[in-house]
């Protein structure tokens, strides 16, 4: 649970791959002064090689106690040091690197759960890298719901006047439709209702089931996933209230 605006909210931050954009966004990130306590976990020489290549000087604060994470000041990463024994080149992802993102996005993620801190933001990562590497990953949303136990994760995405939920997510085109049953509408609307009215304080969501096939199928004329499941499940949820 985040805290009051009286005390500064502790994120912890993965980088995802070092090789791509996560070091550039994170290092862009601390340019300006911040309430937050932010502690990014990562290799501290690969965020020094980084700024040098882009030519933006950071100070770089290195603490192994998130307690001791202050608010964020302009220029100053403060990096919980995680080093990587593999060489990287930026713009060139190599799976050689797993073992590194995995214990960064493990470490981030425990000082989370644990309650260390209050929330955790995680950098884009190359998932052919990690599957390349040896170790099967769909995404962060399955390896994160996995971890946490969860049996139904639902992925957001959220702007001030928008919110827009998947009913699938990392799935191949081909197993789509497939995948979307009554069941499937039902579950996730009913936890989308539920979070926006005790996380997001909306106390009478409206909500929107969009089609799967064109023009939502016309009725039954381009595809029947609209006519036979969708509609069914939203005349169920309407039921129900």
């Amino acid at each position: 649970m985040l805290r009051s605006n009286q005390q500064a909210n502790r994120i912890a931050i993965s980088l995802g791959d070092p090789a791509g954009i996560g070091p550039d966004i994170a290092i862009k990130s601390c340019l300006e002064e911040s309430n937050d306590c932010r502690v990014y976990f990562t290799d501290p020489g690969l965020i020094e090689k980084r700024s040098a290549e882009l030519g933006i000087p950071i100070r770089i604060s290195e603490i192994t106690d998130f307690e001791q994470a202050s608010p964020l000041r302009p220029s100053t990463m403060q990096i919980y040091p995680i080093v990587n024994q593999n060489p990287v080149t930026t713009g060139k992802s190599d799976s050689d690197n797993t073992e590194h993102i995995l214990e960064c996005l493990n470490s981030a993620l425990w000082h989370t759960t644990t309650g260390i801190a209050d929330a955790l933001v995680t950098g884009p990562i190359n998932k052919a890298v990690i599957n390349n590497g040896g170790v099967e990953f769909t995404g962060h949303t399955e390896y994160l719901a996995e971890a946490l136990g969860v049996k139904t994760p639902v992925m957001m995405l959220a702007s001030e006047k928008l919110r827009v939920v998947l009913a699938t997510t990392h799935l191949p085109l081909d197993r789509v439709t497939p995948s979307i049953t009554e069941h499937k509408i039902y579950e996730i609307a009913n936890i989308v209702n539920r979070s926006l009215i005790e996380l997001f304080k909306i106390p009478n969501p409206k909500i929107c089931i969009c089609g799967l096939n064109p023009h939502a199928g016309e009725d039954g004329h381009l595809g029947t996933t609209d006519k036979d499941v969708i509609y069914p499940a939203v005349q169920e949820l309407i039921k129900y209230g």
